[in-house]
């Protein structure tokens, strides 16, 4: 009887251990992307005036057109 109490123990002992170990295993890495910010010495142009006139609207459409490259010259920079 001493002996089959002991591989009962040993037997629950060893099911614990596939138990509690085998779930640190099953679990795949997790990738994120992560962004790092990143320094831009770039000066951003002066916002034209707003107007309803249509010279308004085209010196606003290049500024935000001159914001764009900016916005693309920095972070393709920090890329290389």
């Amino acid at each position: 009887m001493r002996v089959s109490l002991e591989r009962i123990k040993c037997f629950l002992i060893a099911l614990f251990s596939v138990f509690a170990l085998g779930g640190c295993g099953a679990k795949e890495p997790q990738i994120k992307q992560v962004f790092i910010p990143v320094k831009c010495n770039l000066k951003m142009p002066l916002r034209p005036a707003e107007s309803s006139d249509f010279e308004a609207h085209k010196a606003l459409m290049a500024y935000f057109l001159k914001c764009e490259q900016i916005a693309k010259d920095c972070t393709q920079g920090a890329n290389e």
